[in-house]
């Protein structure tokens, strides 16, 4: 999975997760509300922002794993450029 597209799944996670929040501490100012229905609009929040941090968890390891594909190929290189020198050295003489 790419990582933008984590991003913008998060995004989304996280304007619905605003939106719910509101929503739930509405139904807490009420007088007139359920508990049955403040406790789902709750969970529903913990489900969300539990959602939101496998997101951030994901993109961190992607973003992790790229680094270090990044300085393996680039030791890689080095290491070939360096070979290649020393058989360029070697030819000479």
């Amino acid at each position: 999975m790419k990582i933008e597209t984590l991003q913008e799944e998060l995004a989304k996670n996280e304007a619905e997760l605003k939106a719910k929040t509101i929503a739930s501490r509405s139904l807490l100012d009420k007088e007139d509300s359920d508990i049955a229905e403040i406790k789902r609009s709750v969970d529903e929040v913990k489900e969300l922002r539990s959602k939101s941090d496998g997101l951030r968890e994901k993109i961190e390891a992607l973003k992790l794993l790229s680094e270090e594909e990044n300085r393996a190929s680039k030791t890689d290189s080095k290491g070939d450029s360096d070979k290649e020198d020393g058989d360029k050295h070697r030819r000479r003489w």
